[in-house]
């Protein structure tokens, strides 16, 4: 065991950065569609020393373009709209920017170097040098999560061979594989990352001000990748309630907390308050706010489609979630659910109500990515069902559960890309430029 866990997780980087390289190699590039919101934050912050990304928005971001000494600018803002001035209204977070900035920093000071010792390559901050290091980055985040889960499950489970394979299975039997190394530059890897570090702080370290302090950093951190997450303050406060129950004087106790909590939540939401700010004004004019509004008014709310849809649906692309639901009603009734898990479910039940509130689920993706901050809370289930199959019916079958559901999830991947992702216009299927791509380098392979 000690051999198989030594070699986890470098095996795990290997796996998911062959992944995402295989998949630059096709594709080209791995900045596309909502990722240019993201990316092009780390372009201003770093190139430009600013966060104006209306000439960012011009780049025509084709494999050739982006590794051109002089790349073709579009004269007007593509894909988001831009104010009457003709500044571009960039409505997505900057968080994921600043996680990455150290990688795109290194990138940079890579091509920077390359040029000085005479090797000429692009310095602008669209090659393939930055794409690659960016991406990395991203995988790099996610694994980090997916270790600090690991620990988090062990601390309760004290069960590595059960806490390994619960892991295994939320990486490789989830969306959080196709986020995680496919599909990369996008908020999905930060709010998996970011909810799993605020779960890990908030079950394990004891409570004093400095565990206070971070959680409310985290808190307001999250808001700048993905507002929804943000509802891990409402598990903090209620956390917090419960632990100054039996006490006098726990209300004047919790005051001061919560003051604490606010204040570096603030601190951690300055990027978010300044960006939007910044580019609308008024952040309530956010288009995030306003699509949600109106959905709620103008819509029928569909309460099960972000479980059941066929393409974005969260139980019925990735089946394996179903046991801990279905074992978590199990612990419900036998009165034998722990504290973490009341918590976490609480929080997947305010991601569900904000998920259908807004619509979300209904944005072309796979699977139910606007759940990816909550997979915590499936995993605590997964591994409490995954011990009792084990020691009940041994290794064996839990590891054959398992394997089929990761088997599944390939299988539903590959469906979803090949015929089931929405691509240029309206039409479903392979995007034309990896069409393209794929034709591209089938030909330079003849020659």
């Amino acid at each position: 065991m000690i051999k198989y866990s030594y070699l986890f997780y470098p095996l795990l980087i290997i796996i998911s950065v062959f992944i995402f390289l295989s998949h630059y190699i096709i594709a080209g590039q791995a900045v596309y569609g909502d990722g240019i919101g993201y990316y092009s934050y780390l372009y201003s912050i770093v190139i430009d020393g600013d966060i104006d990304t209306t000439n960012e928005y011009k780049h025509i971001y084709t494999p050739f373009n982006n590794n051109s000494l002089n790349p073709e600018m579009s004269p007007v803002v593509q894909i988001v709209k831009a104010s009457k001035e003709g500044k571009v209204e960039n409505h997505f977070g900057m968080g994921v920017a600043i996680l990455l900035t150290p990688f795109f920093i290194s990138a940079n000071a890579l091509s920077i170097l390359l040029n000085f010792i005479g090797v000429h390559v692009p310095a602008q901050g669209y090659s393939d040098i930055y794409q690659i290091f960016t991406g990395i980055g991203a995988v790099f985040y996610t694994i980090l999560g997916i270790y600090i889960l690991d620990r988090l499950l062990f601390h309760f489970l004290k069960d590595s061979y059960v806490g390994k394979l619960t892991i295994t299975a939320i990486f490789f039997a989830t969306n959080l594989l196709y986020y995680g190394s496919f599909d990369v530059i996008n908020s999905h890897f930060a709010s998996f990352f970011l909810s799993t570090l605020f779960f890990y702080i908030l079950f394990i370290y004891k409570n004093d001000i400095k565990k206070t302090a971070s959680l409310g950093f985290i808190t307001g951190f999250i808001l700048s990748v993905r507002p929804q997450d943000a509802l891990v303050a409402v598990i903090w406060i209620i956390y917090a309630l419960n632990n100054y129950k039996k006490n006098n004087k726990y209300y004047k106790k919790f005051g001061k907390e919560l003051l604490v909590f606010l204040l570096f939540a603030f601190l951690g939401s300055l990027a978010l308050v300044y960006n939007w700010t910044y580019t609308y004004g008024n952040p309530l004019n956010h288009p995030y706010l306003q699509a949600t509004y109106q959905y709620m008014v103008n819509s029928n709310l569909r309460l099960l489609d972000s479980f059941f849809n066929t393409s974005t649906g969260l139980l019925s692309t990735t089946p394996i979630l179903i046991i801990p639901l279905i074992y978590f009603i199990y612990l419900i009734f036998s009165k034998k659910a722990s504290i973490q898990i009341i918590l976490l479910s609480i929080f997947f039940t305010l991601q569900y109500i904000m998920i259908t509130l807004q619509g979300g689920w209904q944005a072309a993706a796979y699977g139910g990515r606007m759940y990816i901050s909550t997979l915590p809370f499936f995993a605590f289930l997964l591994a409490g069902f995954l011990k009792t199959l084990t020691l009940r019916y041994g290794k064996r079958i839990s590891l054959i559960m398992v394997s089929v559901f990761i088997l599944l999830n390939l299988f539903n991947m590959a469906r979803f890309l090949l015929f089931n992702k929405q691509t240029e216009g309206v039409s479903l299927g392979t995007e034309q430029r990896t069409k393209e791509r794929l034709k591209y380098l089938i030909d330079e392979l003849r020659f």
